[in-house]
């Protein structure tokens, strides 16, 4: 799908936050693996994700603002959960690590299905 030019790097960072996610969905029980994709996708949230989000709340959010209350909680909403287990995958909970990725699979499956179209109807096209 084309996206509007101020969308297009958020949708490249949800290609790879969803290959992100499936890394975690496929990464075997061996404790030593997930000790290892613990540090890097808490690694990862650092420098992407949590930038990302920023953006998002920033650039996109404000738009809908009164418009699109409940796209506009959930985008908040998901966004407080992942920082919150990106928090406890930083500590090396293996069990947030896994709800971590079945959570970033959801809310960009929601951005991009949702939230973005909203947004796209709200700006000025060109």
């Amino acid at each position: 799908m084309k996206r509007h030019a101020s969308l297009v790097t958020l949708s490249r960072d949800h290609h790879a936050a969803l290959v992100l996610a499936k890394r975690i969905a496929d990464c075997a029980e061996d404790a030593a693996q997930l000790r290892a994709l613990c540090e890097t996708v808490a690694l990862r949230f650092r420098t992407e994700l949590q930038p990302h989000f920023e953006d998002e709340e920033q650039r996109i959010l404000p738009r809908l603002a009164g418009c699109h209350d409940a796209q506009w909680q959930q985008t908040l909403s998901d966004h407080a959960n992942l920082r919150a287990l990106a928090a406890r995958i930083a500590e090396g909970d293996a069990i947030a690590l896994r709800q971590f990725g079945i959570a970033l699979n959801a809310h960009v499956r929601f951005e991009e299905r949702e939230l973005f179209p909203l947004y796209e109807a709200l700006i000025p096209q060109g």
